[in-house]
């Protein structure tokens, strides 16, 4: 008998000990009692609570970034793992198949929804992720899901995906969405890749092209300005060199409506100088210094 009321008594003090519980300090508690939640925010700490199975505890780590693969196989998983096909496989908007591996990276945002809200949230997550990705991809080219508009489609995917969260009420929080690997099928990869070289080729003469024409172009517009400058100065040249013998002509006309024949004998002088001062010339004395009877500057008399 004393056996048994110490088995009794150790019984009765491990159904006490139940009622005393500790929620680690990266963990959110949900308190149970009777099937029914009576707190759902249970802080990191010791507690108390009514002895099993009075109520129940389920600790939930709310502050682990959790993640989720579409098509590729994460840490953890069991070695030789291969995705189904519906799973990487999509139709793009000019009907043509590609492949997709995401990663999507969330944390428990309510632990009640994550709870209750769904059977499986996980499975949830992942079926909306398939959904956010298959409409994104639909509405986009093969060639625009391949080579250029990755960042875009992640922004995408993720944006719709947070509201699907929200909408099925699965307690997530959905941080990030991110591609791991875009490729088409294996049957077609070929021809792929030839389209992919051709479209590298012309990047690349496109691009020689434009350094070309950023070289020459520059060189050209150099030299036509030079050539405007040169004939603006040509031009200004002979403007001023017509404007100074049209004011000369002026004012000689001037000097030549005063006195006529000083105008026409010192322009002789002038003219004969000028036609002279380049040429060879030989004068010889007929006259002993004197001026041939008769002859005059301006002509006979």
């Amino acid at each position: 008998m004393r056996i048994v009321r110490w088995i009794f008594a150790l019984a009765v003090i491990g159904w006490l000990a139940t009622s005393v519980y500790m929620i680690k300090t990266d963990e959110q508690g949900v308190l149970g009692r009777f099937g029914r939640i009576v707190d759902d925010r249970v802080p990191p700490g010791i507690h108390v609570k009514l002895p099993w199975p009075c109520d129940v505890v389920v600790p939930l780590k709310v502050r682990e970034t959790k993640r989720l693969g579409l098509g590729v196989a994460l840490a953890g998983q069991v070695t030789g793992w291969a995705p189904l096909p519906a799973e990487v496989e999509l139709l793009s908007g000019d009907k043509n198949i590609v492949n997709i591996e995401l990663v999507v990276q969330y944390n428990i945002a309510s632990a009640h929804d994550y709870l209750f809200g769904s059977v499986a949230p996980e499975d949830l997550l992942k079926a909306a992720a398939k959904n956010a990705l298959t409409e994104v991809v639909a509405r986009m080219p093969v060639e625009e899901v391949l080579y250029e508009k990755r960042v875009e489609i992640q922004q995408r995917v993720q944006e719709r995906l947070a509201k699907l969260a929200d909408a099925y009420r699965c307690g997530i929080s959905i941080n990030s969405a991110n591609i791991q690997r875009v490729y088409p099928p294996p049957e077609v990869a070929a021809a792929f890749n030839d389209v992919v070289s051709a479209k590298a080729d012309r990047f690349r003469l496109v691009e020689e092209a434009q350094g070309y024409a950023n070289d020459l172009i520059p060189r050209a517009q150099g030299e036509a300005y030079r050539a405007e400058r040169l004939a603006e100065a040509y031009k200004q040249e002979k403007v001023e060199l017509a404007s100074g013998a049209a004011q000369r002509v002026r004012e000689v006309f001037a000097k030549y409506k005063d006195a006529p024949e000083a105008t026409r004998h010192r322009l002789y002088l002038e003219t004969l100088e000028q036609c002279l001062a380049q040429a060879r010339k030989v004068i010889v004395d007929t006259s002993g210094g004197r001026s041939p009877a008769g002859v005059s500057l301006f002509g006979s008399q």
